[in-house]
């Protein structure tokens, strides 16, 4: 079971929108972690071996976000504050 969160930014007025996030039931096939691409300026969810491999779009490097309660911005740097919207199985 995960959460359905937002990312929210007062100082810039970032929104994530819905991300999904906690443990994948089949890890092997989908390891979830949260990261945040600067050049983007986006918080996602990947698979946890693609992160080294950068930005999908841009190829540059990503923030792992793991155990961080309040991440900091993608944009300004600033910490987001989580609001949980619902809950997945």
């Amino acid at each position: 079971m995960g959460a359905i969160v937002r990312f929210t930014c007062s100082s810039c007025s970032f929104d994530s929108g819905r991300v999904m996030v906690g443990p994948s039931p089949n890890p092997e096939r989908f390891d979830p972690v949260l990261v945040a691409c600067k050049a983007c300026e986006v918080l996602t969810v990947l698979h946890q071996p693609d992160v080294a491999a950068g930005c999908p779009v841009h190829g540059t490097p990503l923030t792992l976000m793991k155990g961080k309660a309040n991440p900091p911005c993608p944009r300004c740097g600033a910490r987001l504050v989580q609001v949980a919207e619902g809950l997945w199985d």
